[in-house]
């Protein structure tokens, strides 16, 4: 059964990472089980749920482990492989929304300027002016690049193409980056990481995502800034953007968001911004 859902998921263009996370979401929650799936009932999970709170487990993982195993459970319900899904009445996990901050303007700054090569100059701005995705930004070939309308079409969630833009500080550090290669991969980044490699080197290769988080990671501690990783400039790129009289549909649009509520998580406001605003609306 496990097999037949993963290569329908598979065929329906589930990524591999999220195929991976799955994988291990169900597994682990049927091992703890101990039963054949078709005899699980809505009390087993709900003995399992209990059994991870009680282990000091997170809200968002036991979210995660039932979307996984709603998944699952509906798929096969479906297929009719079962009579009954036991998780029709398995209700989401509440989770205590944790305000996640973006970079400060000073920051981001003190990060450009820590970055070292002129590959990684470009990643940070490439990262920060088109919001995009860690995963979306290593599928990127060089040929890609519009640099007439500063543009490229990159593949997004779900198999999604959709247009992104870079600034011009970018575009200059895009240029300067690609004047200085010498090789023939068609990467748009290249895993070189101080941005030169001796000629008794393996061939340069694209770039992985765990490259690019690895070198994000040394970039913030030579920059003396706690929790810098990807996400995070896709975060400061939306928040500033809003913050900057940018439409809320204009940045869903930016970060392909097919739901705009997921937009809205970037719309963080200061209590100075708030005061602000109150002093200049409340007379």
């Amino acid at each position: 059964m496990l097999k037949k859902f993963f290569i329908a998921k598979a065929t329906e263009g589930l990524t591999e990472g999220s195929i991976r996370t799955y994988r291990q979401a169900i597994a682990n929650a049927l091992t703890k089980i101990g039963k054949h799936v078709r005899n699980i009932t809505s009390d087993d999970i709900r003995l399992l749920l209990a059994s991870m709170r009680l282990n000091k487990k997170s809200a968002a993982y036991m979210n995660l482990v039932r979307r996984s195993l709603n998944s699952f459970f509906g798929w096969i319900t479906k297929e009719e492989l079962i009579n009954k899904n036991p998780m029709l009445r398995i209700a989401s996990i509440r989770e205590t929304k944790k305000v996640r901050q973006p970079f400060t303007e000073e920051e981001l700054e003190r990060l450009r300027q820590s970055a070292g090569s002129a590959r990684n100059k470009c990643i940070v701005e490439f990262l920060y002016s088109t919001g995009c995705r860690v995963s979306e930004m290593c599928g990127i070939n060089r040929d890609d690049l519009n640099f007439t309308d500063s543009q490229v079409l990159v593949l997004g969630k779900g198999k999604k193409y959709r247009m992104v833009y870079f600034s011009a500080r970018c575009k200059v550090l895009l240029q300067e980056y690609l004047g200085q290669r010498q090789d023939s991969e068609s990467a748009l980044f290249v895993s070189d990481y101080e941005g030169f490699r001796s000629k008794k080197e393996a061939p340069v290769g694209r770039l992985s995502m765990s490259g690019v988080e690895d070198m994000i990671r040394k970039i913030g501690k030579r920059a003396g800034i706690k929790d810098v990783h990807p996400h995070r400039f896709r975060r400061t790129a939306a928040t500033l953007a809003l913050k900057r009289g940018m439409r809320i549909t204009d940045v869903q649009r930016m970060l392909g968001h097919s739901d705009i509520k997921t937009t809205t998580i970037y719309a963080i406001t200061s209590d100075e911004e708030v005061k602000r605003e109150h002093e200049k609306y409340i007379i």
